[in-house]
């Protein structure tokens, strides 16, 4: 122990939808202590989702940096952060915030602004197809129409991770894989921006420079230094998208191999070896050279489950106490999980969710279990949507801690299921600032299909389609009557 009191350790951050989490390593990879906060967000009209970049990121941040660095700091060699994204957060020439940041594809708000640049790109098929809730140009032209006055002041544009490292004392920088859904002003890869795009929407903003995850960007200012407690000069990398940091931190980065992160949302990501493009999926930079990540996120899934407990008034706990009671199948409640409309494999934000089949026998543990088995469904529909089957599935995020969820998605998707031992955004962080790579949870970890249940819930999931398809047209009414109601017709 005293021979590796001075061994070198590495800070990894990651800023999530629902809470933040600092991680620190040694330069071996072994993870030696974490803290995390929660936080919430800001919804100040339907379909827009918001975080104050200073009370919801930073100010987290220092403090938790302070308790899981401790007296440590002179040890501590490089940071990196990573983060939920793409978010927009627009800056004026001293990189001051002018309004809270537009967060990722959970915010709905440019619908219109995506028509608008779909329309002027309809002679590229394959860039026009990539537009989505998801995509940061369209975010950037609704600030424009609607909030001409901030526009104007307007100079620089980040996302979560690259503000953070930049308040740290970072360069104006991001990562190639988040660049690549900045939309449509970036190359699909994320390896450059398309200049006359960007001056025929924004002349006057000024872009990131892009660079690969793990690259050098700056060091630990003074400012940063007295906020967080950490020793001036540290050296800062880049980081990269929180799903990307969870790929890196959970050990898969072959071909054939797939992590699901269990989150806010649900992001599926195959390893592939070229980008697949299709009608609700498709593909992304990975973050090793020359692999893509292929697959979708579902809009609403560990949010899905804590609506639940909200509505009920009981904790996550004492609701899967409840639904392990119940079977597969959930006695014939099915629940579509569109809360925040979709984005994969069906991309429509005006979808809504619904809790079908109940009857007056049916209790909150089966209105839970239904809401688990959603969440399976919707990664099943991925996956079919994609038409590559992994050999195996590793879950990571605080979904993958519930036992019955786990054992669900396994039963769906009949592909064996391994919980990835702290394979976290923030340990990612930490192998892009240096840490080495881990492998994958043991065997000792693994979820396997049950075949009583699995044909209860192949009968379920076709239940479960058909009924998400009859759904639809509904849901665009009531999305449909609620604008007008709102005066948004």
């Amino acid at each position: 122990m005293a021979a590796n009191a001075q061994a070198p350790l590495i800070l990894g951050i990651d800023i999530g939808t629902s809470g933040t989490r600092v991680a620190l390593a040694t330069a071996n990879g072994r993870p030696l202590r974490d803290a995390s906060a929660t936080h919430g967000t800001a919804h100040p009209a339907p379909g827009q989702s918001e975080h104050d970049a200073d009370t919801t990121w930073w100010e987290p941040i220092t403090r938790l940096v302070r308790e899981v660095v401790g007296d440590a700091a002179d040890r501590v060699v490089s940071v990196s952060v990573s983060g939920l994204g793409p978010c927009v957060l627009v800056v004026d020439e001293d990189a001051r915030p002018l309004r809270p940041a537009i967060l990722y594809g959970v915010d709905t708000r440019s619908t219109r602004q995506i028509e608008t640049m779909r329309a002027e790109l309809a002679h590229d098929a394959v860039r026009r197809d990539r537009l989505t809730t998801q995509s940061v140009g369209p975010k950037l032209l609704w600030i424009q129409e609607h909030e001409p006055e901030i526009w104007e002041r307007v100079r620089r544009v980040f996302t979560a991770h690259n503000y953070i490292a930049h308040r740290l004392g970072g360069g104006y920088v991001l990562d190639r894989v988040s660049a690549s859904w900045w939309d449509p002003l970036a190359e699909p890869d994320g390896s450059a921006w398309r200049t006359k795009d960007v001056r025929r929407w924004m002349p006057d903003l000024e872009l990131p420079a892009i660079v690969e995850p793990d690259a050098l960007i700056g060091r630990i200012s003074a400012a940063a230094a007295e906020a967080t407690g950490l020793r001036i000069g540290t050296a800062i990398h880049a980081g990269t998208t929180d799903y990307a940091a969870h790929v890196i931190g959970s050990g898969v980065s072959r071909p054939g191999e797939c992590l699901v992160v269990f989150g806010t949302t649900l992001s599926v990501n195959l390893i592939t070896d070229a980008a697949v493009i299709g009608a609700g999926i498709g593909s992304a930079p990975g973050v090793v050279a020359g692999t893509w990540y292929t697959g979708g996120v579902t809009a609403a899934a560990g949010a899905l489950l804590t609506w639940v407990t909200a509505l009920t008034g009981s904790s996550h706990a004492e609701l899967t106490a409840l639904a392990d009671r119940v079977g597969p199948g959930s006695d014939g409640v099915i629940v579509l999980p569109y809360f925040s409309g979709e984005r994969s494999p069906v991309e429509d934000p005006h979808l809504r969710g619904a809790v079908l089949g109940l009857d007056l026998a049916h209790s909150a543990g089966h209105v839970y279990r239904a809401a688990l088995e959603a969440v399976a469904f919707s990664l099943r529909h991925i996956l079919d949507t994609v038409g590559r089957r992994p050999e195996r599935i590793v879950a990571a995020g605080g979904g993958s801690a519930n036992p019955i969820l786990m054992q669900t998605v396994a039963d769906v998707t009949g592909i064996p299921v391994v919980i990835a031992d702290d394979g976290s955004a923030a340990y990612g962080s930490c192998v892009l600032a240096g840490a080495a790579v881990r492998a994958p949870s043991g065997e000792g970890a693994v979820r396997r299909p049950d075949d009583r249940a699995a044909a209860v819930l192949a009968e379920c999931y076709r239940t479960y389609l058909d009924a998400a398809g009859a759904m639809a047209p509904i849901s665009h009414h009531i999305t449909a009557l609620s604008a007008h109601r709102a005066g948004r017709a």
